[in-house]
Formats: C-alpha cells, structure tokens, sequence
C-alpha cells in the first residue's frame, strides 16, 4: 500500500484547474446506429487537476519538485489536505478536488498522484512560474 507525500502546506497556487473523472464504460455501436453502454463501475477516476504558481522564488520551485521525486519515486500519492492549494474554491469544490466521494463521505478511494513532472519557467533571476499536473487514481487496496 502505498504512502502519502505533503504538497508544500505554505503554496498557494495563482490558478487551478480541475476536470472531473470519467465513469469506467464502454459504448457499442450497432450496424443499425444503436448504441448501447456498458458501465462498469460507479466511481468516477482519473479525474486531473492543474495547479499553476505564478512568480514564485527558488526555494518554493524546489519544494516542489522534492515532492515530485519523493511521490514517485515510491509511487506514492500527493495529500492536498492540509496545506493552502485548496484555498480560494468554495468549501464543494474544495471536497470534491480533494476527491471526497458523497456517497461515502467517510471513503475517499481516488488519490492524487503526478501525471507528469512539473515544468518550471524562469521569468527573472531566482523567480519562477511552476506548472503541476495530477491525476486522480482509482487504486485497489
């Protein structure tokens, strides 16, 4: 089972995005047009989430990326909880990124993990912008 790294607790992001999860389906096409769907599930997953840090110093970008290399290097999940990346949505969308499922409120099966490395751009000497990008995992424990 795998562990939980801390986003840095002190970044607020300067923009975020999310895009909701998908349902586990398939659709087949008949010869006739027809379409019929198979869902294979009742839990959305791989939902993302793009956090962008705008004119941030040196430290902070690096603070970042530590917790890149410490998450995947054991393939462990990223906890949002706890710091300020959450902070400027409103208390259901605050739920719903930190993928709280309202059908089970006490269970939140999907964990954020990197979808990719962070990309750090260099606007002038030690200050940056840093883009990261996380999708949400159904994982089976």
């Amino acid at each position: 089972m795998a562990n939980s790294v801390n986003f840095p607790l002190n970044l607020r992001p300067s923009a975020r995005s999310y895009k909701p999860g998908q349902y586990p389906q398939t659709f087949f096409k008949s010869i006739n047009g027809a379409t019929s769907v198979v869902q294979f599930g009742a839990q959305e997953s791989n939902a993302e989430l793009t956090l962008q840090f705008s004119n941030i110093d040196d430290s902070a970008a690096d603070s970042i990326i530590a917790v890149y290399e410490s998450a995947n290097g054991y393939w462990n999940y990223v906890n949002f909880t706890d710091g300020k990346v959450m902070d400027g949505a409103g208390s259901s969308m605050q739920r719903r990124m930190n993928e709280h499922n309202p059908r089970v409120p006490s269970r939140s099966p999907l964990k954020w993990r990197f979808k990719e490395p962070p990309t750090v751009t260099y606007k002038f000497r030690n200050r940056c912008d840093v883009s990261c990008t996380f999708t949400a995992f159904l994982d089976g424990v």
